[in-house]
């Protein structure tokens, strides 16, 4: 398994009539299972959970449903390994950064303004008179 992994979203397209099918309206194929899935640099995936808000069971979950898929999904890395995971924005959770970090799992993604829980940044026009 290779030290560098990232996280994907894929949606599995399907017609029939399933529980775990879900609708999402900005894809162009609207009706699919949503997996998750941790992937290497080569594109080869490790592992995955096909996506069900309800039936995730994860030790000591965290209040971020998206957070809690990749808790499992890291629970086959072995810890304090230096992994090193990379995912979107969807995924990126503050209190998810510190507790891989706890884990002994680094970890990096661009985060939303609406999760930073009142950390400070410095406006556009701030950085660019900064240069």
């Amino acid at each position: 398994m290779k030290k560098f992994n990232v996280w994907m979203s894929n949606l599995l397209l399907t017609k029939g009539k399933r529980k775990l099918k879900q609708y999402i309206p900005c894809k162009p194929n609207k009706w699919g299972f949503k997996v998750i899935s941790r992937a290497g640099k080569s594109g080869l995936r490790y592992d995955f959970e096909f996506y069900d808000m309800k039936n995730l069971i994860v030790e000591d979950p965290l209040p971020f449903q998206p957070a809690n898929y990749v808790l499992k999904l890291c629970e086959t890395l072995p810890k304090n390994s230096n992994y090193k995971l990379f995912f979107d924005n969807y995924y990126t959770f503050l209190e998810l950064q510190l507790r891989l970090k706890r884990m002994g799992i680094l970890s990096c993604g661009t985060i939303r303004s609406n999760r930073l829980r009142g950390c400070p940044l410095l406006s556009e026009n701030e950085l660019k008179s900064k240069g």
